[in-house]
């Protein structure tokens, strides 16, 4: 067995974590890998219980996945928690495979992971692996690379890590003066470079923008299936900007995807296919979007059994 551990992060959201972490007991094969479970502390009084109906979570799963739990005192936010917590992992183990607590998992999730990890471990050209695709209605082979990389379900190397950069306004910086902006942007389709400003300017907590630009900068490649391993069962107004999204929908694959290894390249037809895809809904659609998770985080408030948004 390769030297590969499974980091989970979770805040408080319980029921979104039970689903994540039943799903990885349920592989098609046996897991013996450490599972190590972060679970971030409460920014505020009104945090305290669904963030101990969390840990509760953790502990019930914690003998049958024999989980390593790591319980914040505090509150780091998901930035600092998942950044470090990688981190740590890839001090001790020489691969990581990532969730967060709405990525449920394919029973054949594991078995793809280890066999891309152990296919590409010496590709330097390759950053990461990743397990979620977009409903493309599109011909796809098993797998294929897009430059960058993603967070829904994922895996790396510790010197791949090592790539990460936390100077988002430098990286913007650079992007702009190589003239990179459109192909970061996918042709125009994604505001990926509006991302990483807001991320420089302090109004966004995203981790992975600056992961995808790390590796985009550097010429790195993420794989990624042709099947999808992985769905977001958190686009359902339990998060912050986790609004639903039918354009991002997948369903889980029921069978295994074989991994071949393939020269690391992109191919323009599936780079327009997956931009397309991806690609946010028009303005009035987005607000639309708003003003309903406002009125549902209203009504949450009034209702003691409600499920808490995700930080």
């Amino acid at each position: 067995m390769t030297d590969t551990a499974i980091a989970v992060f979770a805040f408080k959201r319980p029921h979104h974590l039970a689903r994540v972490l039943q799903s990885l007991g349920h592989q098609s094969s046996p897991c013996d890998l450490p599972i190590h479970l972060f679970l971030d502390g409460p920014r505020d009084l009104d945090d305290h219980d669904a963030v101990a109906a969390t840990r509760q979570t953790a502990d019930s799963y914690a003998e049958r996945l024999r989980l390593i739990i790591h319980a914040s005192p505090v509150n780091r936010g998901l930035y600092h928690s998942l950044t470090g917590g990688i981190s740590a992992v890839l001090a001790e183990h020489e691969q990581v495979i990532v969730l967060e607590d709405d990525v449920e998992v394919s029973t054949y999730f594991l078995d793809y992971m280890l066999a891309a990890l152990a296919c590409y471990d010496s590709e330097q050209a390759v950053a990461s692996i990743h397990a979620y695709l977009p409903p493309l209605s599109f011909d796809l082979p098993d797998s294929f690379f897009l430059r960058g990389a993603d967070c829904w379900g994922w895996a790396t190397w510790r010197d791949r890590w090592a790539l990460y950069r936390h100077d988002a306004a430098a990286m913007a910086a650079e992007i702009r003066c190589r003239g990179l902006a459109r192909a970061f942007d996918l042709g125009d389709l994604m505001p990926n470079l509006r991302l990483l400003d807001e991320r420089a300017a302090g109004r966004s907590r995203s981790w992975a923008i600056c992961w995808h630009a790390s590796c985009f900068l550097a010429d790195r490649y993420t794989l990624h299936p042709g099947r999808s391993l992985a769905r977001n069962i958190g686009l359902d107004y339990s998060g912050e900007h986790c609004v639903p999204s039918p354009s991002l929908e997948a369903s889980l694959t029921d069978r295994p995807l074989p991994v071949h290894p393939l020269k690391v390249e992109e191919n323009p037809a599936i780079v327009a296919a997956f931009a397309r895809q991806i690609a946010p809904p028009p303005l009035w659609r987005r607000a639309l979007s708003r003003v309903r998770s406002v009125l549902r985080r209203a009504s949450s408030r009034l209702r003691p059994d409600t499920r808490a948004p995700h930080g």
